[in-house]
């Protein structure tokens, strides 16, 4: 039954993230097709300065957020998790000032130029969207079939607007598309923050409670925004040192890799509440299905590097024709590194962080952060610099993961050890001592 009810609960979100992770790979290939990698090359820099803006305002409460929805009594109303929502976005659109001014600023040494004040407002557009989205506030009360459609049809009406700029007799433009996939995203929030802000709320006591929440998230975020900078740094390495049109080639081979690890993202973004809880009420059960878990998700990884490994070169003629084809091995280093990253979220959110081991967590982000800036300045200059970029991002999720493993399973309770001392009768206290 518990099982049943687990299949019920991850069924709606993946089929929503999984469209979501399907939208930008059917995108790409159109644009390249239409309008080159140059234009593709601007969509892509615009979208990389979004995700760095969003690194701000999105702060750490993709963990804190559930946390304080999970410490909410079963007693209590459903206002008071509506008064956590707000005071969070509140808290977000504070920080969203900030990104929008480094998302600007990310843009300018990409694209070598300032932004139009219409790609501003795209940026900015985009971190309220998001904000105001809150899906850690959907997964956590269990609102996944809203989340589910809301993710649908705003990518629906992406594609369809696509589609029609894509088909018009208008020279394409990467800003206008950047624009256009910004716009059903900001919708959406405003969807949710309608249906859940609360009514008669004093705004003064929200403000101070918003300033609360962005100093008790404050350690969480080196983590967090770590992570997040993580999964952006070979764009932003290779859109400054490159330009466009690099990192038009680099994201559209990054499409192919992001697909096929999005399969896992709705079921990690489930699996977080649960395990948050699993830790706080039993870690020997939590190192249990922690176990459990990661050998299932490195079954899946090896299956599917070497079903890529053969067919590269193949898959991206078929989805990008004969343009890209010699970016073939490149597909090979990023997912090994997404494979890397996905099994540090196994171990590093899943298990650091759910169990309130934010130091732990965050050292191994920056391990991964600045072994991956590190090496990728090194490498510049060099020819193939996209190649060794991907090496760099690659290497320093290496090195974070055996980090974590470490750093995960010496702390954890042993479970010969704990049924030795059961039958002596002190369980609780040899239990208390190893943690």
């Amino acid at each position: 039954m518990m099982k049943k009810w687990r299949l019920i609960r991850v069924l709606p979100i993946y089929f929503g993230q999984a469209f979501s992770a399907i939208i930008p790979l059917v995108l790409a290939p159109i644009i390249i097709r239409k309008g080159g990698l140059g234009v593709y090359g601007v969509y892509a820099s615009l979208l990389t300065a979004s995700q760095i803006g969003i690194i701000i305002s999105e702060y750490s409460f993709e963990a804190l957020g559930p946390r304080l929805i999970i410490d909410i009594q079963d007693n209590e109303s459903e206002g008071s998790r509506r008064i956590i929502y707000f005071e969070v976005l509140i808290a977000k659109m504070m920080l969203a000032v900030a990104g929008v001014i480094i998302g600007i600023f990310s843009a300018r040494m990409m694209l070598a130029r300032m932004p139009t004040i219409f790609e501003a407002f795209g940026l900015f557009a985009m971190m309220l969207g998001t904000a105001a989205y809150g899906s850690w506030y959907l997964l956590a009360t269990g609102k996944l079939m809203m989340m589910s459609v809301l993710i649908v049809v705003s990518r629906a009406l992406t594609i369809i607007l696509m589609l029609l700029i894509i088909n018009s007799k208008y020279s394409l433009d990467g800003a206008v598309l950047f624009l256009v996939y910004v716009i059903p995203w900001a919708m959406m929030g405003a969807v949710v923050a309608i249906k859940t802000v609360p009514r008669n709320i004093v705004l003064m006591n929200t403000f101070k409670r918003s300033i609360v929440l962005i100093k008790m998230g404050r350690h969480s975020f080196l983590g967090m925004s770590g992570g997040a900078l993580q999964n952006v740094l070979a764009s932003l390495l290779i859109g400054v040192f490159s330009g466009p049109v690099a990192l038009g080639a680099y994201n559209a081979i990054d499409r192919i890799a992001r697909t096929a690890s999005a399969a896992l993202k709705p079921i990690f973004q489930t699996l977080y509440p649960h395990m948050a809880l699993l830790h706080k009420k039993d870690k020997l059960n939590a190192k249990r299905v922690m176990t459990k878990y990661l050998v299932i998700v490195i079954v899946l990884i090896l299956f599917v590097i070497s079903l890529s490994v053969p067919i590269s070169k193949y898959l991206i003629y078929y989805i990008y024709g004969a343009k890209l084809i010699s970016y073939s091995s490149l597909l090979i280093i990023l997912l090994v590194w997404l494979s890397f990253g996905i099994i540090n979220n196994m171990i590093g959110i899943q298990g650091l962080l759910a169990s309130g081991r934010d130091v732990e967590y965050t050292i191994g982000i920056w391990i991964c952060v600045i072994t991956s800036i590190v090496t990728g300045l090194l490498s510049v200059g060099k020819q193939d610099f996209i190649y060794w970029v991907g090496a760099s991002v690659a290497l320093g999720e290496l090195l974070a993961l055996i980090y974590y493993f470490y750093s995960y399973y010496k702390h954890l309770p042993n479970e010969k050890i704990i049924k030795v001392h059961e039958k002596e009768g002190d369980s609780l206290g040899v239990y208390r001592s190893v943690v």
